[in-house]
């Protein structure tokens, strides 16, 4: 049964931007930024809410970060661009040369040298023709990049940090090595923050007095922090002892491998905990710095007193350090 309407019964606002404004309106440093709010940080996202001032810069949508930095110039200022995956690659086409990112005015000169004068041509070119272009592996990775596959930017390549030692007589007991251990992990953990890199696997190396050796290792997520390095290390420790009742201990090694730059994409509660886990660990490099080395630990003694561990070296004959 359908009721008469009778007088003004509702108020509708339909409010633009408005996540976006509050956050501006809450925090005062993103007023007059461009901003854009997602529900998650993850691999797959979408954005619920733009500023105005978002909406001024062009916005692209893609499959691919490469494609969408395209897509946000096909249409700017104010405008919103989609690159869907069965638009590749004739919505390229209309493009110019000068509008693919990574062609600027020396590489167009090669391209036209080279009788590619259009997008299309571009695209038509194999990776390997790209590559002798450019004279660069960015040739192949541009191939690639137009074809929408994502290509990871922030792998560090045959990078290791870590430390070793040759345990003096009175310290090759396994709790006191172990104490060792730590101390190296937790100095290339601030190797591995001074230099803004992330670490996913721990490596642990035993050598005892009969020239016996035990190696372990573990993957872990993305982490520079002492306390999540440290707690990995001291399992793999702890567990490598337990299985093979390790004792007399001659060599202690550690490893922080598998680098990266930067960390996949977080949830806001992860930033928040890796947030302020590393704010603990710079305010502890920090101390050490002003103060002396290992003025402040995390949970373990220093086992070298009156010759410190430095930080870009071990000092002494029985000390060295890794890093490839």
């Amino acid at each position: 049964m359908l009721n008469e309407v009778v007088g003004l019964n509702w108020l509708y606002f339909d409010l633009n931007s408005y996540f976006a404004t509050i956050e501006q309106q809450v925090n005062h440093y993103l007023r007059g930024k461009p901003i854009v709010v997602v529900p998650l940080l993850s691999d797959s996202t979408c954005a619920i809410a733009v500023s105005y001032e978002a909406k001024l810069k062009g916005i692209g949508i893609a499959p691919s970060k490469y494609l969408a930095k395209i897509a946000a110039e096909m249409k700017k200022p104010d405008g919103l661009s989609i690159i869907k995956p069965e638009d590749i690659p004739t919505k390229l086409f209309d493009l110019s040369l000068r509008d693919i990112p990574g062609i600027g005015h020396r590489m167009l000169r090669r391209l036209y040298i080279a009788n590619i004068d259009t997008v299309e041509k571009l695209y038509e070119c194999s990776a390997g023709h790209l590559q002798a272009i450019w004279g660069s592996i960015y040739g192949k990775k541009c191939w690639y990049l137009l074809r929408d596959h994502e290509l990871s930017e922030y792998v560090v390549k045959n990078k290791v940090i870590g430390h070793s030692r040759i345990l003096d007589p009175e310290i090759r007991n396994s709790d006191a090595a172990r104490d060792v251990a730590a101390e190296l992990i937790l100095k290339a953990a601030k190797r591995l923050r001074d230099k803004a890199l992330y670490s996913t696997f721990i490596n642990l190396y035993i050598r005892t007095t009969n020239r016996v050796i035990y190696k372990s290792s573990a993957k872990i997520s993305p982490a520079c922090d002492n306390a999540t390095i440290l707690k990995q290390l001291l399992n793999i420790w702890d567990r490598l002892s337990e299985q093979n009742k390790v004792n007399s201990i001659y060599q202690v090694a550690v490893s922080l491998a598998g680098l990266i730059e930067k960390p996949r994409q977080l949830t806001f509660d992860e930033i928040g905990i890796i947030t302020k886990k590393q704010g603990i660990s710079v305010a502890m490099d920090n101390i050490n710095n002003k103060y002396g080395k290992s003025v402040i630990n995390l949970g373990i003694r220093p086992t070298v007193k009156d010759d410190p561990i430095a930080f870009s070296h071990i000092p002494g004959d029985k000390a060295k350090e890794v890093f490839k």
